[in-house]
Parts: structure tokens; sequence; C-alpha cells
């Protein structure tokens, strides 16, 4: 099982809506998202901060986009907490994303996004994204 940091080492702030970090598949093999958690490096205040983990079958673009799970992150959380969501099933191909999406941003906290993966073993020739190079 591989937890994957979705963001650069430095904390993202969740005091604006919008999509904060993206987890890219560019392996060979589909990856089944098990979870999805928010690690908190400065409280949320005011109002509890709310991230829709969403999936893209195509990266970069929401057509498609679908809801995986919601991650509430209460501003009774201190720093080092870390707020998750498992129990997810849900495949991500080669060229599709799973990206966080705050949807109810807080006036102050900032955090580090993580997935929890395991391979979904498949052969790339199953996949229409996958082309082997000539």
């Amino acid at each position: 099982m591989d937890q994957v940091v979705c963001n650069a080492q430095a904390a993202i702030a969740v005091t604006t809506t919008g999509i904060k970090a993206r987890f890219m598949n560019t392996g060979l093999q589909p990856i089944q998202v098990r979870g999805a958690a928010y690690i908190i490096e400065v409280a949320s205040t005011v109002t509890a901060t709310v991230i829709a983990v969403k999936h893209r079958p195509t990266i970069a673009s929401a057509t498609g986009e679908t809801s995986i799970e919601t991650i509430t992150v209460p501003t009774a959380r201190a720093i080092g907490d870390v707020v998750y969501v498992d129990n997810i099933d849900k495949k991500v191909l080669p060229g599709e994303e799973v990206v966080f999406d705050v949807t109810t941003a807080s006036t102050a906290g900032s955090g580090h996004f993580v997935l929890q993966t395991v391979p979904s073993w498949d052969a790339p020739g199953n996949n229409g994204n996958m082309f082997a190079s000539a």
C-alpha cells in the first residue's frame, strides 16, 4: 500500500475554494484509491474546511468528473492532526487523476493532501489510454 502526498513540501492554504492538489496516475498500471487524508499544518479557524475528493477521467479537465468522498476538517483539530476518509474503492487508470477540491474555505488553515493507494494489477493493453512506444 502506498501513501502519496499530493502537493509540494510546503503546506497548501485552504482559505480559498478550488482545486488545491492533484494526483495524476502517470504509471503503467491502474491503481485503486483506498483512502484520502488532510494533514493539518495550520489549524482551520471560524469555518470548517470541506474538501471534495474527485476523480477525473482526463487529467486537467472537469469533464466527466465525479465525487469520490468528502473530507470535513473541523476547527477543533490541531496542528499535526490527520483527518481522513477510508473504505474508498475507486480505480484510477493511467492518464486519469484525483483532485482535492476545497468547496468550503476557512479563515485560516493550511496542510497537506494524501492519497492511500494500492496497485490494481492489469495489463496496459486493457487500457485505452496506454500505447506502446514504436
